[in-house]
Parts: C-alpha cells; structure tokens; sequence
C-alpha cells in the first residue's frame, strides 16, 4: 500500500472470448482525503473505468463487424480485490462516491446494510480499520448495450469514438454553411497551421486540439464561493403570452452589508436544446448564468472574487501576460457560469461557441474559448472533433482552444449523487493576437491573418 498514491496503480481486465460479460478488477488502489477534495484520485479512477469500458469494447467486437453494434446484453462488472484496497477508509469513501455500493454485513440480516459517505467518514473518525468490520464492496455493472448511468448516453462506445468512428463533415452539395467552415478550423488545428495567437506563437497542443493550463487555486476556490452562496440567486417563473412557462434565474452582486442589489449581475438561459440528456428548460435556468451587456462583463470581472485572477493566468498562459486587465476585459465579449451535475442540462453535445453566441463574421475565426473547472467535486471531460478527449484535472484544471471548432462535452459514466461542479467560460475577441507587430500601432481592427 506504500507505493499506491493518489488512485489506480493495478488494473486487470479480462475478455472472455465469445462472451458478453467481462471483468475489471482494481487490484490496488491508493488516495488521500486532501488529494480526493482535489479531484486528482477521483480523475484517475474515472480514467480507469474509462480504460476498462474501451478494452472491452474493442476486444469484444471483430475488426469485420460495424463498431456500432455490440452484442446484446453486453455489460462489464467491476470488482475490488480483496487485500489492501480494503485497509483505508479513504478508498472506501471514493469508490461510495463513484456509485460502488460498500455493504456492511452484521450477525443477523437485518443488521445488514449499505453504508453511505457519511456512514464511512464516521467509522474512519472513530479509528478502527476496515478490516475489523464485515465489508463487501461491489463495484458497477456496466451495460455496452444499453443505457449507461448517466443521462443522454445511449451506449459504452459513445464515450470512445475514435477520429475514424467520428461523424463526417456535412455534404457540400446544397452549398457552404456554418459547419464547413467550422470542421475546415478542426482540420486546420489537425494541420498545425492555426495558432491560438500568432504574435506570441502559441498552438494548442496535437493530440487534443486544445492549449491546458493551471489557474490559481485560491481564486478558484474565491469564485466557486462567491457563486455558491444561495442568496445571491433569485428565482422567478410566469407565463408568456404563448402559454410557456419562462424560467427567470438571476445572479446579483452583494454590498458590503451583505445586501443584493435589485438588477441581476447575469440570467440563466433555458433554450438550449443541443444537449447529450434531455433538455428541461427548468433545470437548465436553474445551472446556468450569462452575462448580457458589456456593463455585466466589466462588473463581474472587476467585482466578482477570483475572476480577473483566472482570466489572467490565461491570457499569461497564451503569452500576453503583459496586457492590463483594462485590455484583456475589453476583449471578453461573453462569460457563463455552469453547474455540472447529474441533470445533465449543460452536458452539451457536438456545436461551436461563435454560431451559438450570434459572433459577427470578422470576428468568428480569431474568437477564444477559456474554459475552467471552479470545484474540485468530480472531474468532467470535452473533447473537439476528431481529437482525442480531454479530462479536466480537477479544481483550477482550464484549457483555451478555437470558439469555431467543433467540440462537445464528454458524457462521465456516473456523476455521484447531488454533487455538482462549477465551471467558468470567458468567451475572447483575440484579434490583437493576430495582427502584425509592426501594424499593431496602427490599428487593432485589421483583418486576422488566419491560415486555413
């Protein structure tokens, strides 16, 4: 157990030919309650169940067959072996976490029971190990087939598409659209010819499309705060003159007396509908916020703890660290906040940002995403069109990339019961990040020098 830290260190996977039920057993396992609240042992056990479902699904489908159909009834069960996984409470209270059920197992059946988080946190308080109580641990059984636990996933092998399972770029035959443009950025991005910014020469990295980069955790930590506090939100429902319910959350700002001021600082949206669950209009306005002027962005960068700090370690990760924030809050043209959880209202799938947010055609190719995980609950997933996905690395992880390229949200296998993340998107007109030095002066409106 000296040598398991921070998650999976042994993972065995076994395909039985010509059968439809396959195993994963995690035969160490190794976490501490500081790393967990960081979400970098939750990631690592995510990833390990990711990796178990991958193999399976391409040991047990021949190379002649259409990846698209897997046997029916098709499933992986996990398993923990027995020996010094169960010497830690700490991994216990992980795997609880993550949906493994622990049972506790008494000297009659009806003092048999499932032990909840608390339950766990109790026995580790009181100090006695695992191992001197009655514990069987049972670990998902997970379905290739059918739907998985998490909302809007229809099957295993929508969590794994390779670059040639991908959907091709729409027909060309009706003319030129928004998606043609949109997958010729990916294909650039592929190429290496499109940089995020061309004075400081930065490109995302090759294999996810994406740049990655730390934001500060204590302004993290500052702003998932300042966002959890309930009383800043304000709840409205009435009816339209359709007949439809219209959802109205907003999120105001607090004097120094702790009082909200009347107009919200952001609102919420309930109509978008390009989603991997169900879209509920409710649920969605009740986990999203957006700004809605260019007086709402400057207040919540300038006022709202934590978000000048995060925006600017992004822009120093891009190479402009010498911009004043003065500069860089100009730049911003949108920011949301989103809060990730089992409802899956901003679990988005395939779309790209600028046609969304209604971008002006000049400013479409140079627009920026920078997006950051705010809590360190679970870890969550994206990835854009014909790249590898990418996994955030918990509370601080971020990644910058083109607004224009095709992306979606990675769909997790579980999201643990009434636990949420907080995300932030600034939305950037970086076209002072393409423009010629040496024309710089002069202008900052001249045309993107993009290569295609």
């Amino acid at each position: 157990m000296e040598g398991v830290v921070n998650g999976v260190l042994f993972l065995q996977i076994k395909v039985v030919p010509g059968s439809c039920h396959h195993t994963a057993t995690i035969h160490a396992i190794g976490v501490r309650e500081a790393t967990q609240n960081r979400g970098m042992a939750s990631s690592l056990l995510m990833h390990a169940i990711d990796v178990a479902l991958s193999h399976c699904m391409r040991a047990m489908i021949s190379p002649e067959l259409c990846p698209s159909y897997p046997a029916a009834g098709s499933c992986v069960e996990f398993c923990l072996a027995r020996g010094p996984c169960l010497h830690t409470w700490d991994v216990l209270l992980l795997l609880s976490n993550h949906g493994w059920v622990v049972r506790k197992h008494g000297q009659s059946q009806s003092q048999n029971c499932d032990m909840s988080a608390s339950d766990i946190r109790k026995h580790r308080a009181e100090g006695a190990p695992p191992v001197a109580t009655a514990l069987r641990v049972r670990g998902p059984l997970v379905s290739l087939d059918a739907p998985l636990l998490y909302p809007g996933v229809a099957s295993g092998r929508g969590l794994f598409k390779t670059t040639l399972e991908l959907p091709a770029a729409p027909s060309r035959k009706r003319g030129r659209d928004r998606w043609d443009c949109s997958y010729e950025i990916n294909s650039a991005i592929r190429r290496g010819t499109f940089p995020l910014s061309q004075l400081s020469a930065t490109y995302p990295m090759p294999g996810t499309g994406l740049l990655p980069f730390t934001a500060p955790l204590l302004e993290c930590q500052k702003f998932q705060c300042y966002l959890e506090d309930w009383r800043r939100h304000s709840y409205e429902v009435h009816v339209d003159a359709e007949g439809q319910h219209v959802y109205k959350h907003g999120f105001h700002l607090t004097s120094d007396h702790g009082s909200t001021s009347g107009k919200p600082l952001l609102l919420g949206y309930q109509e978008y509908s390009t989603l991997n669950g169900k879209h509920n209009p409710a649920l969605q306005s009740a986990r999203t916020l957006k700004t809605f002027s260019r007086k709402s962005i400057d207040d919540l960068i300038h006022q709202v703890p934590g978000c000048a700090g995060i925006l600017m370690s992004a822009m120093a990760r891009l190479g402009h660290g010498d911009l004043s924030l003065e500069e860089v809050t100009r730049m911003v043209q949108h920011v949301h906040m989103l809060l990730l959880d089992s409802t899956s209202q901003v679990d988005f799938g395939w779309h790209e940002d600028t046609y969304d947010l209604s971008i002006q055609d000049g400013v479409r190719n140079t627009m920026l995403s920078i997006i950051v995980q705010l809590s360190a609950t679970f870890t969550t997933a994206m990835q854009l069109h014909g790249f590898a996905y990418h996994e955030y690395g918990g509370q601080g992880s971020g990644i910058i990339f083109h607004g224009r390229a095709v992306h979606r949200s990675v769909p997790r296998i579980r999201v643990p019961p009434h636990h949420a993340v907080w995300k932030v998107a600034f939305f950037v007109d970086a076209r002072r990040l393409h423009v010629d030095k040496r024309q710089a002066a002069g202008t900052s409106a001249c045309a993107p020098l993009v290569s295609l």
